[in-house]
């Protein structure tokens, strides 16, 4: 095939790509004989890249990631750390998080990145958005978004691939593409029911990937499947936040998770201030003297009251009274 192309190139005078041509050959010892076959020159690579999706059939989750998924992480980081020093308000630099994140979320198509590099992503995401140390990161992946999370959005566009794949009338099921989406889907709560279908116990939600011959209606139903697996990835930190032991875990009496309220508090945060009360980073005069070593300062920096507590500080001191009446809802009083 690769003799048939030259050939043909030259007839039609493509020169310009003769050097980037490229043989893949799975195994070392196969690598060797064919290095023999074809020369020293001869570019000789371990996996197949198209459009620069690493196309490597490859189960491994150790599998270090290929030069090219390496240097979008890489690129990803510098952005991320970059951020972190714009001078830019709250919507500035979220709309700059995630764009650093889409740097690195593509091409992740035959197994998701591991979950160290995730994870070293998202640190960089949450310390890029300048929201305080003791927010909690559960909280603020979902004040920041799904797309700013760095371990679900390169899952999420390898499923939505996978479902949209599925549902192309004559197509090739792809084992290692579903293999790569349902590792992933499983750390969200989603557990798979056969090749194409999943089912989540705590929503109440499966997602049956059917063929669908009507573009119109295929696209709708792969919009509510996207839906779906947004609300498993919120409700899933929510859940890690709300069986946490913080302080302010107990304090709204471990809440289930409420995809109404969810999408209200996701809503008002418009800015940083906002967004520090809703993931918990507000702490009382009461609690940060404790937390500095200063336990007699506990008064009320507002009107001298001997306990600067939340409840007080928040909702009853007569020198910073509250917008509206103390809620009755310990969710709604804490955040």
């Amino acid at each position: 095939v690769r003799a048939h192309w030259q050939a043909y190139a030259r007839t039609i005078g493509l020169r310009e790509n003769e050097d980037k041509a490229k043989t893949w050959v799975k195994g070392a010892r196969n690598r060797d004989a064919l290095r023999v076959r074809l020369g020293p020159h001869a570019n000789i690579v371990d996996n197949i890249e198209i459009l620069g999706v690493a196309m490597a059939d490859d189960a491994n989750p150790r599998r270090k990631p290929t030069p090219t998924e390496k240097k979008r992480l890489d690129e990803a980081t510098v952005a991320l750390r970059r951020t972190r020093h714009l001078p830019h308000g709250w919507t500035g630099k979220t709309a700059f998080i995630r764009a650093a994140v889409a740097r690195a979320s593509y091409g992740w198509l035959t197994r998701p990145p591991t979950v160290q590099h995730g994870d070293a992503l998202t640190k960089l995401a949450f310390l890029a958005s300048g929201l305080p140390a003791a927010a909690d990161r559960h909280l603020a992946a979902i004040i920041l978004g799904h797309m700013a999370d760095a371990g679900f959005a390169t899952g999420y566009a390898t499923a939505m691939t996978t479902i949209r794949h599925h549902q192309q009338p004559g197509h090739e099921p792809n084992k290692a593409i579903l293999r790569t989406t349902t590792a992933w889907m499983r750390r969200y709560g989603w557990h798979s029911d056969g090749p194409t279908r999943w089912t989540h116990a705590g929503m109440d939600a499966t997602i049956d990937v059917m063929i669908d011959p009507d573009p119109t209606a295929a696209r709708r139903t792969r919009n509510g499947y996207s839906h779906l697996l947004r609300e498993a990835w919120r409700r899933h930190h929510f859940h890690r936040w709300s069986n946490s032991k913080r302080r302010d875990a107990a304090q709204a009496e471990h809440p289930e998770y409420d995809e109404r309220r969810c999408r209200a508090a996701r809503r008002y945060a418009d800015g940083p201030h906002s967004a520090a009360v809703l993931t918990a980073a507000t702490v009382s005069d009461a609690a940060y003297a404790v937390m500095t070593g200063n336990a007699g300062a506990h008064h009320c920096s507002f009107c001298g009251a001997p306990h600067g507590h939340w409840l007080h500080q928040a909702w009853r001191c007569p020198a910073n009274p509250p917008p509206v009446s103390e809620p009755t809802d310990p969710l709604q009083r804490r955040l």
